[in-house]
């Protein structure tokens, strides 16, 4: 990793980019592989990196969704639940029509079976401008976590489901 650091990036916002999904990436194997001291270090680099980019005040509201975005990615693999899901409530204000805004903390909640969190995730993607196909999926995966977890499916899932028509779709 830091060998790599000395590489040429086309601008800065690149070589942060990289440092804080390169540490991120890292702190998520620690994680997997049960080395917490590791993980930890690694996430902690990747959050010191992200609050110096959040603090940036000329950041657009993608930018400002995106960094809050990858933010509650590693606050999550922190396992700082509360505070990853207040990074994504942030994002969502600050660009509620972008659609990784959503599929990012989605995918985590889900594969991680945090019905609540994935719930309510859910809840925040239904009431935003995004492509009917991608509420389908978000639908899907909430309706199959509450399966497997033993769980009546969310009212709003099953009837998006039920009431799912595009082209292609019977």
């Amino acid at each position: 990793y830091e060998s790599l650091l000395v590489l040429p990036f086309d601008d800065q916002y690149a070589r942060l980019r990289w440092s804080i999904r390169a540490n991120s990436q890292l702190g998520e194997i620690a994680v997997w592989s049960g080395d917490e001291q590791r993980a930890r270090e690694n996430l902690r680099a990747a959050l010191e990196t992200l609050n110096l980019v959040l603090a940036q005040p000329n950041l657009d509201e993608f930018l400002r969704a995106f960094w809050l975005t990858e933010r509650a990615r590693v606050l999550f693999f922190a396992g700082e639940i509360r505070l990853a899901m207040q990074d994504f409530r942030d994002a969502v204000s600050t660009a509620p029509n972008r659609p990784l805004t959503y599929a990012e903390p989605l995918i985590l909640a889900v594969t991680h079976g945090l019905m609540r969190e994935a719930s309510e995730i859910f809840a925040q993607a239904m009431r935003h401008d995004l492509p009917p196909p991608l509420k389908l999926y978000f639908a899907l995966w909430v309706h199959d976590l509450a399966l497997r977890k033993g769980a009546t499916p969310p009212a709003a899932a099953q009837e998006f489901i039920d009431g799912f028509r595009d082209e292609g779709w019977v």
